[in-house]
């Protein structure tokens, strides 16, 4: 079978958890949906269009398992983790109320959101490290993929899930925390992408 020219991707950012709701800094911690978060999410999936996924990546979280599940819906899909898309590292802020974190640093938490980029969290993982490892695993998963024009299911956490649509829309990391809080979003990506993505990330199939 040939190996598709481009892929049909729907990125879905995982049902929140109870520190989503919270308002705490949840980063790579593992932890599953709430309630509520089940309930929103089981929503946004009831009105998807059947696209037919021909796999569905997912981060390795509990949250991002538990809605790769609801999104497979009893299809028979296969859901593929993979653990390069797990959800940036942001050491010890993880946990902290984020109204805590902007009263306590004011100055490197208003630069967090103009410029996610240029800070890192003590003893969290650096932007770019994370974005290359996200980019690089989700390029090499779909250099894997046969058939013409497949449609991709991706499921990660909403950092994760910023970081792809950022560079699928062609926007700046600027634009990170608003694409971040997008639960559902679609895009097309060119095979031609994927060479570019695993050479400057220093990856290879």
């Amino acid at each position: 079978m040939s190996k598709p020219t481009s892929f049909k991707l729907l990125v879905l950012r995982a049902g929140r958890s109870a520190w989503d709701t919270d308002g705490r800094i949840v980063g790579d911690s593992d932890l599953p949906m709430s309630d509520d978060g089940r309930a929103e999410i089981a929503r946004e999936i009831d009105e998807l269009p059947d696209d037919g996924l021909s796999v569905i990546l997912a981060a390795p979280d509990e949250a991002s398992q538990q809605t790769a599940r609801l999104l497979r819906n009893g299809s028979g899909v296969k859901v593929k983790t993979l653990a390069g898309l797990a959800e940036v590292d942001l050491g010890l802020w993880e946990g902290v109320l984020e109204g805590d974190l902007q009263e306590r640093f004011p100055s490197i938490y208003k630069q967090w959101l103009i410029d996610p980029s240029s800070v890192q969290a003590p003893e969290g993982e650096a932007f770019g490290q994370a974005q290359d490892r996200v980019l690089s695993e989700l390029a090499r998963a779909l250099e894997k993929v046969k058939g013409q024009d497949p449609s991709i299911g991706v499921v990660v956490r909403p950092v994760a899930a910023g970081i792809i649509r950022c560079f699928l829309e062609g926007r700046p990391v600027s634009e990170l925390w608003a694409l971040s809080r997008q639960s559902v979003s679609r895009a097309v990506m060119e095979r031609e992408a994927l060479a570019g993505v695993l050479e400057r990330s220093g990856a290879r199939a």
